[in-house]
């Protein structure tokens, strides 16, 4: 439409088993992957559009991660996929974002966290409060927008996709 906006992306990362395979002849030769992670891997890039984030991984990701690659990143909460076996911890990773708001992210990064987990608790007033922090302070966060549009609206109702209580982040 020759306008200049930027491309947005969104990237989701998983990491699994696959199982994988080659078929065909020499001059047609295809290979196909199947497997839960793809599954997986699949719907945590659509979440980037959900979330309005650019680069989301799982908690299978997390355990391979570094502590300044951790501390580029913020839990955003834990989602049902389908075949999944139980919720599935979903992280933020910002390292790549402008410096202003890899330091905001760092700093409201507690907030956040607190946040999602009373939401998900059912402690959503408390949660609304502290999203409404972060939204004050970036009203262009995502994930915080995204939260915020979950809890119940007072006099008025909630957009119900809230994941169900079994959604709670894993205490470490």
């Amino acid at each position: 439409d020759g306008s200049d906006r930027p491309i947005r992306i969104g990237v989701g990362v998983h990491t699994g088993t696959v199982l994988m395979g080659t078929v065909g002849e020499e001059a047609r030769l295809e290979t196909t992957a199947i497997s839960e992670a793809i599954d997986q891997a699949i719907h945590v890039e659509a979440l980037t559009r959900t979330l309005g984030c650019d680069v989301l991984f799982t908690e299978s990701v997390e355990l391979h991660l570094q502590q300044e690659e951790r501390d580029r990143a913020r839990w955003l909460g834990r989602f049902p996929f389908v075949r999944a076996s139980r919720a599935i911890a979903i992280h933020e990773f910002f390292a790549h974002e402008e410096a202003a708001t890899i330091a905001r992210k760092q700093d409201s990064r507690g907030t956040m966290e607190r946040a999602v987990g009373m939401v998900l608790r059912g402690h959503s007033a408390a949660g609304a409060r502290l999203l409404d922090e972060i939204l004050e302070q970036h009203p262009g966060d995502g994930a915080a927008s995204h939260w915020r549009m979950q809890v119940q609206i007072p006099g008025g109702s909630s957009t119900s996709n809230m994941p169900a209580n079994d959604a709670l982040p894993l205490e470490s």
